[in-house]
Parts: structure tokens; sequence; C-alpha cells
């Protein structure tokens, strides 16, 4: 019975395994490993560069580039400029990278958006439109009134929702829509009827 336990225990049959595999694939693994330890100089994802070379590292020179700092000689001391922090652009640069800006915060908006139209809840949604269909801010009596057919719960779900993503703001006990809730309701367009069950 001893002897059976070896048998079924983890390290024997992963050893029985991996045993298996080489013989399945030992000349792929083989040619893999080869190829791995003869590569010189490669790209990888990323732009990441690797070296494979086995070369030893010495004090010497590189006879192919004289220009080469030895390998054991120290770092030489960074420049020392005053004027580090003193940019200047041309008008050029800033334009571009001032539309640079505009199209990553288009960019931004558009997938905070789309994940927002599809995050919030219709109801929520409605409620939203309602609010700024209203023209105004809406106290708090106003606001229960019309959420009066949720659940408590769902109604502060849904209130923190829309204050959590920064698309109302409630100020005391008013509740207004910002600049963000109505440029996010005119990306998303007019709801769809919402089909009574």
């Amino acid at each position: 019975m001893e002897w059976f336990k070896i048998f079924v225990s983890w390290p024997f049959v992963a050893l029985i395994i991996a045993g298996a595999i080489y013989v399945r694939f030992g000349d792929e693994i083989r040619a893999l490993l080869n190829r791995i330890a003869t590569a010189e100089n490669f790209e990888g994802p990323g732009g990441i560069k690797f070296s494979g070379s086995r070369q030893q590292p010495s004090a010497n020179v590189d006879a192919a580039n004289p220009n080469a700092r030895p390998v054991d000689a120290p770092l030489p001391a960074p420049p020392q400029d005053t004027d580090a922090g003193n940019f200047v652009f041309t008008q050029a640069q800033w334009a571009a990278t001032e539309d640079a800006f505009k199209s990553l915060r288009a960019a931004a908006a558009h997938w905070e958006y789309r994940y927002l139209a599809y995050f919030l809840a219709p109801k929520t949604q409605q409620f939203l439109d309602w609010l700024i269909g209203l023209g105004r801010g809406a106290n708090e009596r106003e606001v229960d009134t019309v959420l009066n057919g949720n659940p408590i719960g769902q109604r502060k779900a849904m209130l923190d929702a829309l204050e959590a993503h920064h698309l109302i703001l409630r100020t005391g006990d008013m509740y207004s829509v910002t600049d963000k809730g109505r440029e996010y309701v005119d990306y998303r367009g007019p709801l769809q009827p919402i089909a009574q069950a």
C-alpha cells in the first residue's frame, strides 16, 4: 500500500507528466533553447531590447568600438544645466501640444460616456433627463416625489451614482445638473422608451 501512495503522489505524477512532455516535444524544446542561447539582440513587445550575448564583462574597451566606455569605469556626472526648468515652446510646439491634449480629453470623455451609457440604469438616466428638463435645480422634496416609486436604497444608489460621476451636484438640499451631466446627455442622445412588462 505504501508503494501505491508513492505512485499517486503529486511529485511522482508531475515527474511522469514532465517526462512524457519531454519525450513527445524534446526536439522542439532543445531547438527553442538553442535559439534563445544563440540570439544576439532582438526587440520584444513594447520596444524592449534584449541582449542574449554571453560575453563576459571586461575592463577593456571593446575592440569593435574604440569610443566605448570600459565596463567598470564610473558613469560620467550629469550635465549641470541651470535652466533645466525653463522650457521655451515655439508657437507650433504649443499648438501641437494643445491639440494632443484636446484629443486625449475627447477620447477619455468618449470612453467615459460610453461606460456611463452602459452602467447607469434606465431609471437613473430618466431622472437625469427630468432634472435637465426642469431647467433649474430641484430640492430634496421634489426629488423624493419624483423617485417615490423606487425603494429607498435604489433612490440612494441612483443619486450616489450620478454624484460619483459628477453628473449632478448636491448643494445643501438642492440638486442641480453639472456641465458634465449636460454634455453626457448630449452625447448619449434621447433615451429609448422603457418597455412595460
